[in-house]
């Protein structure tokens, strides 16, 4: 009996016939042994036909009750690292790819409730991935998580941000009706977040914005002082006072928005938004040579290492996607 064999007879799937699924399976295993690197190696050696030959047999023998110790959640992660690696390298037809087998793993996951909660993090860590890219399927990924788990904080929150994003793209279209039905949506979802979490601050962020872009300036300007109140967080803070400042300027309390903006700036002396917005208005004050300098820094700016918060801002959580795309694979490596 070769080595092949006889590992696939430890998995429990010797009694498959042999062929494509053999080396499939073998790069699974090794992934779920702790070697990534190698199992996607050798996981991308296969052509499109080996992959969905070799996938589709041993999703056939896991639902037969035939997978033995097979780990789906090792099959899932494989093929989700698989996918953001074929993504970044522009290989887009084998992003797909990869992509509809892990998505066929999840749900193949989801049908046992003692792993809903690996499939719901997966969700979540992929479609705050996707989201970074503007991948439109982020939101559906969000919603399908939700349906696992209705009252989720973090899902909601995400859900929300792909709907206010929806609303600023349709702005850009001057399509009013569309979005504020999109902010109405986002509204919902963060307000559902805090009644999970009353402590998020990300969603009390986000829905202090959301009221201001909805015409709502009082609502937004409590909401967010009461966060400036309370957060330890600097990119939080910032923000904040960087809204409260927009609002101040809306209404013409320019002393008050310059006041708000110099809060902003004093959290990220170098910050492009923050010192933009101080020198209009500075400017608006008549206080020409403070504004020239608050736009010199905005310039310089430009050469930072860090980004400015209001600059990931649209993009939600994708800049926590690695963090807990790490937790799931360590997970899966179990």
């Amino acid at each position: 009996m070769s080595l092949l064999a006889s590992g696939l007879l430890w998995l429990g799937l010797a009694s498959a016939p042999a062929g494509p699924a053999d080396a499939y399976v073998s790069q699974v295993e090794r992934y779920r042994r702790g070697d990534p690197e190698g199992a996607l190696r050798g996981l991308l050696q296969l052509d499109d036909v080996e992959l969905q030959r070799g996938a589709e047999r041993t999703r056939g023998w896991v639902e037969r009750g035939q997978g033995g110790s097979f780990s789906v959640e090792a099959a899932l992660m494989l093929h989700t690292e698989a996918a953001l690696l074929a993504r970044r390298g522009s290989s887009m037809v084998r992003f797909e790819a990869e992509l509809a087998q892990a998505q066929a793993w999840g749900e193949l996951l989801e049908r046992h409730p003692e792993r809903i909660d690996f499939a719901r993090r997966w969700r979540l860590a992929l479609g705050s991935q996707l989201m970074g890219w503007r991948d439109v399927r982020a939101r559906r990924l969000f919603e399908e998580g939700l349906r696992l788990s209705p009252r989720d904080p973090a899902l909601h929150l995400a859900v929300g941000e792909t709907a206010e994003a929806q609303a600023a793209f349709l702005e850009e279209r001057q399509l009013e009706r569309q979005r504020q039905a999109q902010l109405g949506e986002a509204e919902s979802h963060y307000r559902q977040a805090l009644a999970g979490d009353p402590v998020l601050e990300e969603a009390r962020l986000h829905l202090g914005r959301v009221l201001m872009e909805s015409g709502r300036a009082g609502e937004a300007q409590a909401l967010l002082q009461g966060l400036t109140a309370t957060s330890r967080s600097s990119g939080v803070l910032y923000l904040a006072q960087l809204f409260l400042g927009r609002i101040h300027q809306d209404a013409g309390r320019l002393d008050e928005a310059a006041r708000s903006y110099r809060q902003a700036v004093a959290l990220d002396p170098r910050s492009q938004a923050a010192n933009l917005a101080l020198g209009q208005a500075l400017e608006a004050l008549g206080l020409a040579d403070e504004a020239a300098e608050a736009w010199r820094r905005a310039a310089s700016g430009s050469e930072r290492n860090a980004p400015d918060a209001w600059w990931y801002y649209a993009f939600g959580e994708s800049h926590r996607s690695g963090a807990l795309l790490e937790l799931l694979r360590v997970e899966a490596a179990r």
